[in-house]
């Protein structure tokens, strides 16, 4: 008998994010394959999870259409593939840790990553098959912005270290955080119709309201197309129920014990 060793994905952005010449475009589902035996060296190769590049590996291993290049996929596509696949090839069952948020006691716990909600793209782009939103603050500014796609992920985190690294060359220790501003300095894509990124980061930095902010956060968070990695669990400490608690992606994520 021989075994299905495919199945279909949906893409919580159905596809309609990226342009013509993209394997995803306008695919609301794509086909993947199993993770096989054959995928342990992948797993256990040591400079693909130290780097990072494991999930990119395996979203190419598994992924059917070779022609996709995995930086191009946008955070919440790259996320349901990659929560499929786990559920496919090695079950719904994920142990993780959870900290209880009533006792703040953390220990060991297993979800069902089956029941994952996926949000699925409503919010209509400023031109079709185009990452480009509009979104209209409460001080009458007009702010373009994007859904992260993996190289701009990767792009943010270059910042950062670069940032990090700077700091320490200086002997200061104590910088303030600074991913939230380099983040939206990534995302917005022009305020008031000004794209110059120097004059996009200088407003960010110096005139743009706290209030401001939040509201293109919340409107972000509201719309943006992803696999929503949440669960609960039941504390073992105090009894309590933890809904909704975000789970994370980590180098054992494709492990399991049997």
């Amino acid at each position: 008998m021989e075994l299905k060793l495919t199945d279909l994905v949906p893409l919580p952005s159905k596809g309609k994010l990226y342009p013509p010449n993209h394997p995803f475009h306008n695919k609301e589902e794509v086909e993947i394959r199993y993770l096989t035996a054959a995928d342990e060296d992948i797993l256990t190769t040591k400079s693909l999870l130290k780097n990072g590049e494991i999930f990119n590996r395996i979203i190419s291993e598994v992924v059917l259409d070779k022609s996709l290049n995995p930086n191009s996929l946008l955070v919440g596509d790259r996320d349901a593939i990659l929560i499929y696949t786990r559920i496919l090839s090695l079950g719904s069952e994920y142990k993780a840790s959870g900290t209880c948020k009533y006792c703040d006691s953390s220990d060991k716990y297993t979800f069902d990553i089956s029941n994952v909600p996926m949000k699925y793209l409503e919010l209509v782009p400023e031109v079709e098959n185009e990452n480009r939103f509009k979104f209209t603050t409460s001080f009458d500014n007009k702010i373009e912005f994007q859904f992260p796609t993996i190289e701009l992920v990767k792009k943010i985190q270059k910042t950062m270290e670069l940032k990090e690294k700077a700091l320490k060359k200086a002997m200061v220790f104590n910088g303030i955080d600074s991913t939230a501003t380099t983040t939206y300095k990534e995302l917005i894509l022009s305020i008031n119709g000004e794209t110059d990124r120097a004059k996009i980061g200088e407003f960010i930095d110096k005139n743009m309201p706290l209030k401001e902010i939040r509201e293109l956060s919340k409107f972000y968070s509201e719309n943006q197309p992803k696999i929503e990695f949440v669960s609960d669990f039941y504390c073992k400490n105090c009894g309590q129920t933890n809904e909704e608690v975000l789970l994370d992606f980590n180098p054992t994520f494709f492990w399991t014990e049997f």
